[in-house]
């Protein structure tokens, strides 16, 4: 059998089009980010609705001096500066887990998401003061009294914060075993214990840091 030579023209070689692909690549990678900054946005307009009427009635429930509209642009921008350092927290840590899990020398990546943890849960402190005080104060000098108060009066306002991470650390593991169990019993659970919980905590939390402060 006699070999047939064959030769192939360069140019008849279909090229990848790279310049394609990075334009679909950046095209959907901004749709990816449009959407997110979207959620992003409307989860910080519904939480500003919610919470706020929630801490209005807690502070209601104290029979504070408080008007409802003063109250939301208040707690609105504290949510505002808040959601901002939060997401910065958030990338930031993000990027941290990324980097140690494809870097050989970067902080391992247990030591990373315990690391942000902690950093979640002090930020999360100086955010239940703010929301704790912000009936009775403007936005500046409330930024001067949550620092007073988390430093100067720690031993009081961790305290309490503590008993509310331990008590929810409780209520979680109880719906953990009953989601175990049953759905619907989670569930009952839940409506039963957790919210009251939240009603419960802003009234306790408002009442503490106020006479904290004193």
């Amino acid at each position: 059998a006699i070999a047939q030579q064959i030769t192939i023209n360069p140019e008849s070689v279909i090229q990848p089009d790279f310049s394609t692909q990075n334009a679909l690549v950046n095209q959907n990678l901004n749709t990816i980010i449009n959407s997110a900054l979207i959620f992003a946005l409307f989860l910080f307009i519904a939480w500003c609705i919610l919470q706020s009427i929630n801490w209005f009635i807690a502070n209601k429930m104290l029979k504070m001096k408080v008007s409802f509209f003063n109250f939301f642009m208040k707690f609105s921008l504290i949510s505002l500066v808040l959601f901002l350092i939060s997401s910065l927290i958030l990338i930031t840590s993000f990027d941290s887990i990324r980097r140690s899990m494809t870097s050989i020398m970067a902080v391992p990546q247990n030591t990373t998401i315990i690391v942000s943890l902690i950093i979640f849960l002090v930020f999360f402190y100086f955010i239940i003061i703010a929301y704790s005080l912000i009936q009775k104060y403007g936005l500046l000098e409330l930024f001067k009294k949550i620092f007073i108060i988390s430093i100067k009066r720690i031993k009081y306002a961790f305290s309490a914060y503590l008993i509310l991470i331990f008590i929810l650390f409780l209520i979680f593991l109880i719906l953990k075993y009953a989601l175990a169990i049953n759905y619907l019993l989670a569930i009952i659970l839940f409506l039963a214990v957790f919210l009251p919980y939240l009603a419960i905590s802003r009234v306790f939390l408002i009442r503490t840091m106020n006479e904290t402060e004193k």
